[in-house]
């Protein structure tokens, strides 16, 4: 129980955290439930893209609602109470008709990243807590406000001043209710406010600003790139109802058995891959040696249509530089068991 201002504050802002959370996801899950999962070669490919001199009108969502996984490939990783964890993929949901101030200008997109926990088992975390607190993984949000004119590295800059606009507005708020709880509570005001949504924004900027051009790059990979991905359910998902679903030739019984897959909690997931995507090295043979890096792709603008007037983005894949002499770094891969995981308090 709140035994003072600043706990009520406390109590208010886990309140809205935990509904704002929950908000991305069940976004995702009535109105698209539209996965794309990228293959690691890939995702690290597209993580060492230079994505912020694209312009914004070449972004083409491909749901106005949809999850992307591109695993933990950055290198960027954030740690509570002995465990640690790095952003693994994002919600994306396209803001339209918004009555919210910061979400009423421009083309806007609300992203919501995810995380994944990386030095322990799920169960190994959950066994180290107290047995009335539950496990979950962080979450961070911000918001993406662009429109024609601009590149997506000015519209990541100008989020950032929208994002913190409005969770200073909803920290605004949290103070404001919290003088009518208190004196429900018979708790006296000591004008202390906490930084709840803003804090909680800064804390996880470093981690969202190397996640987002990768983000970025997935979607316009998603967009120009020749793809026909048929959705399918992830490899550990129940072999039997997968194959009854696949073979039934009843509308009605195939209904059935997917709300029974979905009930055990699988959904289909697109998954995207890049044929022949390998470390190679393109460097001229020199006689000094070259430490092995990344030499950084990009995407190229070419237009076309009647009078240039429509683009279209051409990706220019990254490469390793002499890999033999020292692989560069490219993040750690860890297999991690994500299932049941229970919901509860966040970062």
């Amino acid at each position: 129980m709140a035994q003072s201002f600043k706990d009520v504050q406390g109590s208010l802002y886990m309140h809205m955290k935990t509904l704002q959370e929950m908000g991305s996801f069940v976004r995702f899950w009535d109105y698209s439930r539209q996965i794309f999962s990228f293959e690691r070669p890939l995702a690290e490919a597209l993580s060492h893209t230079e994505v912020s001199d694209v312009p914004w009108e070449a972004l083409k969502l491909p749901y106005e609602s949809f999850y992307i996984h591109f695993g933990p490939c950055l290198h960027e990783t954030v740690t509570f109470e002995n465990r640690s964890y790095k952003i693994d993929g994002a919600y994306v949901n396209h803001i339209v008709g918004s009555a919210v101030p910061e979400l009423a200008k421009g083309d806007v997109l609300e992203i919501c990243f995810t995380a994944v926990l990386l030095n322990m088992s799920y169960d190994a975390a959950r066994s180290a807590m107290p047995y009335w607190m539950s496990l979950s993984d962080p979450q961070y949000e911000c918001i993406m406000l662009g429109g024609p004119g601009i590149t997506i590295g000015e519209a990541i800059a100008q989020g950032r001043n929208a994002s913190l606009s409005y969770y200073d507005r909803m920290d605004d708020g949290i103070h404001e209710n919290a003088f009518v709880v208190a004196n429900e509570m018979n708790i006296m005001p000591d004008g202390t406010k906490i930084a709840g949504f803003r804090d909680k924004y800064l804390r996880g900027e470093r981690l969202m600003s190397e996640a987002l051009p990768l983000l970025f790059n997935c979607i316009f990979y998603l967009s120009y790139s020749s793809l026909d991905i048929a959705p399918e359910y992830p490899p550990d998902a129940p072999k039997s109802l997968v194959e009854k679903i696949a073979k039934t030739p009843s509308t009605n019984r195939k209904r059935i058995l997917t709300e029974k897959m979905e009930r055990l909690g699988y959904t289909k997931i697109r998954f995207v891959s890049h044929a022949g995507l390998t470390s190679e090295t393109n460097a001229p043979e020199t006689d000094r040696t070259i430490r092995s890096h990344w030499r950084r792709g990009h995407w190229r603008l070419q237009r076309h249509g009647p009078q240039l007037q429509f683009f279209k983005l051409l990706w220019i894949k990254p490469t390793v530089v002499n890999p033999a002499n020292d692989p560069p770094k490219v993040g750690r891969q860890y297999n991690v068991n994500k299932k049941h995981v229970e919901s509860g308090p966040r970062d």
